[in-house]
């Protein structure tokens, strides 16, 4: 099971893909974070602009971890649902 988990948070199946295609809210987000990354690169010389690059590469590295690790909750937790509905179905169909 975790390995199909793993498979569809790579991307070798593609159902994550279309996950924020229309929201606009996230566009948004990731336009003003491109926007203000852009400018502060352009604005940092040095140790500082050293250093932010690398705070960014663990910021990139932690919200990669953190989403994966939501995913796979989420979709552990949606098969959870499912088995237990399933469960409360064949009960009722007992009776």
């Amino acid at each position: 099971m975790c390995n199909l988990i793993n498979s569809l948070w790579n991307g070798n199946l593609k159902p994550a893909k279309y996950f924020c295609e229309d929201d606009k809210q996230i566009k948004e987000l990731e336009r003003l974070i491109e926007q203000n990354k852009e400018m502060l690169t352009v604005v940092l010389k040095g140790e500082e602009r050293k250093r932010f690059e690398i705070y960014n590469d663990c910021v990139d590295e932690y919200i990669s971890a953190v989403c994966e690790q939501a995913f796979c909750k989420g979709f552990g937790c949606g098969a959870k649902i499912i088995t237990e509905a399933s469960v409360e179905a064949d009960s009722l169909i007992k009776y």
